[in-house]
């Protein structure tokens, strides 16, 4: 009795052990491209927001006053009445008075349920108000990501604000990463400059936000486009003390030598005003520390005229000395 329980002990452990290998083979052996299709796969039904299919959809019966109604209960969070005038023949493209759609305007009220509500039903993405502007620009100059997320995979078109400004750079001076990288996704044009010449890497570096400047280099931003008597988003970096954007561009290759039409490098400016921590990086990264300004000076004269003692020390053992035994400035 005792071999026979014995003998269904092992029959059960070799079953078992079997069925576990086989199902461990099953996974081992599915081919790398099959994995990756599957994961790709559901990247691609990932939406920011999916349709709803239990949404009854219909179209509007072109009456102002349910259109009001549908407006007023948006406005005052009446959800289950918004969708009751909905189906009355509400229009989700309805305009106000003002030429402002319904959409933009709750937008522009950064009213989440209402417009997740109105993209539901349909409502047109690219519909302009009056003055041409569109849910699109409200959503981005009034810094909305989430909102520009449903937009856009609702096929919202990237056109240009109504005073000729661009989205991106709206989006740029918003110091907003996230839409800025959605922007570059659609529309990767980072070649364009604004305000006194600067190009949107300019500008990103003078935010100080290292991941907005990372999204600019990945699409193509040019790291040696200059302004202002050419000056690069390193001097900029530099001379704001922007440490983290400094130690980016240099592992992307900026220019450390480069100098201004008044021959300033990224090294006269970190002197000047004081970055210990930036002079240090730049000479690490083969800054010439003797580097003479149109005023004869170099990074260390800078930094001992306005007495920045820690910068002193960091360039007096990095700057050669003349014929007369003084230091060469």
């Amino acid at each position: 009795m005792i071999r026979f329980f014995y003998l269904c002990f092992l029959l059960t452990v070799l079953v078992t052990s079997g069925c576990a290998s086989h199902s461990n083979n099953d996974v081992i052996s599915q081919p790398v491209s099959s994995v990756a299709k599957s994961v790709a796969s559901e990247k691609s039904i990932l939406r920011a927001l999916p349709d709803d299919p239990s949404i009854k959809l219909r179209g509007p019966t072109n009456n102002p006053t349910v259109d009001k109604n549908l407006r007023v209960s948006l406005i005052s969070h009446y959800m289950k009445e918004a969708e009751r005038w909905y189906q009355e023949g509400g229009n989700v493209n309805a305009v106000n008075s003002g030429g402002q759609t319904l959409l933009s305007q709750m937008i522009l009220r950064r009213d989440i349920n209402a417009v997740t509500f109105l993209l539901l039903r349909k409502a047109n993405v690219n519909q302009t108000n009056d003055d041409q502007s569109t849910p699109l620009h409200a959503a981005v100059t009034s810094n909305q990501p989430s909102v520009v997320a449903m937009l856009l995979e609702r096929n919202a078109q990237i056109t240009a604000l109504v005073n000729g400004d661009t989205l991106l750079h709206k989006a740029v001076l918003n110091n907003n990463a996230s839409l800025v990288a959605m922007l570059l996704e659609k529309d990767g044009n980072t070649s364009k400059v604004y305000e006194e010449g600067q190009s949107l890497l300019h500008l990103a570096t003078s935010k100080g936000n290292s991941e907005l400047v990372r999204g600019l280099l990945t699409h193509g931003a040019d790291i040696h486009a200059t302004y202002n008597n050419g000056v690069t988003p390193l001097h900029l970096a530099a001379a704001r003390g922007k440490y983290a954007v400094v130690k980016l561009l240099l592992s992307h290759h900026a220019n450390v030598k480069a100098k201004t039409k008044k021959k300033w490098t990224p090294l006269h400016h970190a002197a000047r005003f004081g970055h210990v921590d930036i002079v240090t990086e730049l000479l690490a990264g083969g800054a010439p520390a003797n580097a003479l300004n149109t005023e004869g000076k170099t990074p260390l004269a800078l930094a001992k005229q306005l007495n920045h003692q820690a910068v002193v020390s960091v360039l007096a053992s990095r700057t050669r000395s003349g014929s007369n035994g003084r230091l060469f400035w």
